[in-house]
């Protein structure tokens, strides 16, 4: 689900974690996925993660990749930072993306799911 705000701004809602997957390595020469935890619970936190920009003529050579895709739009992620995290299991996670075109920010909702069970793949 879209709510354009402005034309740089939309809200996405996510409901399944499928929706955010991590760019192979070799792509844009990512070198860390971080894996962290909320409260000591085994949970998938993209809180510290940051899409790499060298693939897109960024010097950012440090930052590990994310990104979510929505039917056939995939947008990586440039910064993102998780600001709630509500009894039942979702995460509100403020976003900033960078689809090959305007930057637009953004804010929804992130399932939090066991680590084991993400179909995530670490970098």
């Amino acid at each position: 689900m879209e709510i354009p705000i402005n034309d740089y701004t939309q809200v996405l809602v996510f409901q399944d974690l499928a929706q955010i997957i991590v760019w192979p390595k070799e792509i844009f020469f990512s070198k860390t996925t971080y894996y962290v935890t909320i409260d000591g619970e085994a949970v998938l936190d993209i809180s510290q993660n940051k899409f790499l920009t060298s693939g897109l003529g960024g010097t950012d050579n440090d930052a590990s990749v994310l990104a979510f895709t929505t039917g056939n739009t995939i947008a990586p992620i440039l910064n993102n930072v998780v600001s709630e995290v509500f009894p039942d299991n979702k995460a509100v996670i403020n976003l900033t993306f960078h689809s090959l075109g305007p930057v637009l920010a953004g804010r929804g909702l992130l399932n939090i799911v066991d680590v084991d069970t993400a179909d995530v793949v670490s970098t």
